[in-house]
């Protein structure tokens, strides 16, 4: 799921009331017609990590975290009908004794550095991340109205 995919309709759905936006499980209708579901639980007390999982009709990827560390400890895994399996694809990291956030956030800032440097067009930019912002206000907006939302085109 690209940020670019242009998102028909959202639902909401949030199981109790909380002070903080600890969770959520939305359901997503894509403009091509495939639908998408989201499962966030960023409190659940001994939960199964961060899982993204993307099935398709020639095959699945699956990026997997099962550690307490939100920014180390992925796991990304490929399965074609050719292949089989889900088979590990190598994903580089650095020192993991260190705090696992530094690595990520600093290849991201390189990359913001590297294009400005060669005044090329990066992505993702900030208008993906605007974007983003947009599809988690439509979110809230959904479950406040309790209907589905639609969402202009990118």
């Amino acid at each position: 799921m690209a940020l670019r995919s242009n998102h028909k309709n959202l639902s909401l759905f949030v199981t109790y009331a909380a002070e903080v936006e600890a969770r959520v499980d939305a359901w997503l209708e894509f403009a091509a017609g495939f639908p998408a579901t989201v499962s966030i639980a960023a409190d659940a007390f001994l939960g199964s990590g961060h899982r993204l999982e993307v099935y398709g009709d020639s095959g699945t990827l699956m990026l997997e975290n099962t550690t307490s560390d939100y920014a180390k400890g992925f796991r990304l895994s490929v399965g074609d009908r050719k292949a089989g399996p889900l088979l590990a694809m190598e994903v580089p990291f650095e020192d993991a004794g260190k705090d696992g956030r530094i690595y990520p956030v600093s290849q991201v800032a390189d990359r913001f550095i590297q294009a400005i440097r060669a005044r090329r067009k990066m992505t993702p930019n900030l208008a993906h991340g605007a974007r983003v912002q947009t599809l988690i206000d439509t979110v809230r907006l959904a479950h406040r109205n309790g209907t589905w939302q639609a969402v202009s085109p990118a």
